[in-house]
């Protein structure tokens, strides 16, 4: 067969593309690997948190005091600008309604005890491809400024850009980590939408959806655009049904054990058709002898 120039350099450019995959494929797999395990030491993570956030104090209702308190405690002293009417208000807007852990393993999952981090986290992981560095950068933030209040006492452009420029965007991320910050201090009652004066700067479908799934938990009744969270929304969805399903198994279960056994009753023998038993013959042949006393009786 004839080769022309452009059919030998096509082919060389080919050659050379498959050695470079076959190269890299060990690096992915690498980088697979460490993904996973950092995924699997943040899973381990997140349900501790959890836990913690379980066993935290509770305040009675009507004791503002010890709201203002469960609020300092979690999110730092700069909740004491603030000003709200009601300070248990101020608090249980701020709670989380965390979905159930998924095999997806989304970094959203992290988070969803504690909405100013969640939308920290999505505003730092938006429009980045990169598994690894929306984790190393997202894990450092937090690690730097642990709550709202650390951001607003320490985090300025300068201490900000080492940590998260990895991410690129750096304006437009910084002033969205400012804004959710802020209201997340300051807001009677706090909110996240996608319009009007609750709209975040930052903060779009992605971020109000997310907020939506792990702190308000409306997963399964959402159908988001974004396709990880329309998995995950359908991940819910089917745990829920399965769940449900266990839950009548076992109350049915639990039903047919309780229920008390009725005895067996054996059922008469039914003779052959045409024929008589014994006992009907035996019956028959008393009452005849009977009627033949009664009718002698009568005559004498």
């Amino acid at each position: 067969p004839e080769y022309s120039k452009e059919k030998v350099d096509r082919f060389g450019e080919e050659l050379d593309r498959a050695v470079e995959l076959e190269e890299r494929k060990p690096q992915r797999e690498r980088v697979g690997e460490r993904h996973k395990q950092l995924m699997e030491e943040a899973r381990e993570a997140v349900l501790a948190e959890r836990a913690k956030v379980k066993t935290q104090v509770k305040a009675e209702p009507g004791d503002q005091d010890a709201w203002k308190l469960q609020a300092v405690t979690r999110w730092g002293p700069q909740v004491e600008n603030a000003n709200p009417p009601s300070w248990q208000r101020f608090v249980e807007s701020r709670r989380s309604k965390p979905p159930p852990l998924s095999p997806l393993g989304l970094m959203q999952e992290q988070y969803a005890h504690d909405p100013w981090k969640l939308l920290i986290a999505c505003t730092l992981m938006s429009r980045v491809s990169s598994a690894e560095v929306k984790f190393r950068c997202i894990q450092g933030f937090f690690n730097n400024f642990p709550t709202p209040s650390a951001v607003m006492e320490h985090c300025t452009p300068e201490v900000a850009l080492p940590i998260i420029d990895s991410l690129g965007l750096f304006d437009t991320r910084y002033r969205s980590i400012m804004d959710i910050s802020s209201r997340f201090l300051v807001q009677d009652e706090f909110s996240c939408s996608r319009q009007g004066e609750d709209k975040i700067y930052g903060i779009g479908d992605f971020g109000v959806s997310s907020y939506e799934i792990w702190c308000l938990g409306e997963g399964k009744d959402l159908h988001p655009n974004d396709r990880n969270l329309a998995a995950f929304c359908n991940w819910l969805r089917a745990h829920a049904k399965a769940v449900g399903k266990n839950i009548e198994e076992e109350q049915g279960r639990d039903q047919k054990e309780k229920s008390p056994v009725s005895p067996a009753v054996p059922k008469p023998k039914a003779g052959k058709a045409g024929r008589k038993s014994p006992t009907n013959k035996r019956r028959q042949g008393e009452g005849k002898l009977n009627l033949e006393v009664r009718v002698k009786k009568e005559q004498e």
